[in-house]
């Protein structure tokens, strides 16, 4: 995982609380009646839970990021903007765009290495 892809994860972090419920749901409606399609449906399904489960782990264990990255995590997966954020932190806008590729790095890092081993 890229630390781009991780970026749109953490933007669409609520979509995709969403879609993995819709998944979940559309996986117990088919119930056996259409093996490949579940098939596609638990893939995709697993690669949402593995990104809901690196952004949780990042923002709120502060497992693979400092506690102020973590922070400023937080605040994208709530939807806040760079600006909003700066302004709260008294940070620049490039300050805050800094520390957030900072964290999207570490986590692309770690998830990579988990996968590896």
């Amino acid at each position: 995982m890229t630390p781009e892809q991780i970026r749109k994860y953490v933007e669409e972090y609520p979509d995709l609380l969403g879609k993995k419920e819709k998944l979940q749901k559309r996986l117990i409606s088919l119930s056996g009646r259409d093996p490949d399609q579940e098939i596609v449906f638990m893939m995709r399904l697993q690669t949402i839970e593995q990104a809901i489960e690196l952004i949780d782990s990042a923002a709120y264990e502060e497992k693979m990021v400092d506690s102020r990255e973590a922070c400023i995590l937080v605040h994208r997966i709530e939807g806040r903007s760079i600006q909003e954020i700066a302004d709260y932190f008294s940070l620049t806008h490039q300050g805050v765009r800094k520390i957030i590729g900072s964290a999207y790095k570490k986590m692309a890092e770690s998830f990579n290495k988990e996968k590896i081993a």
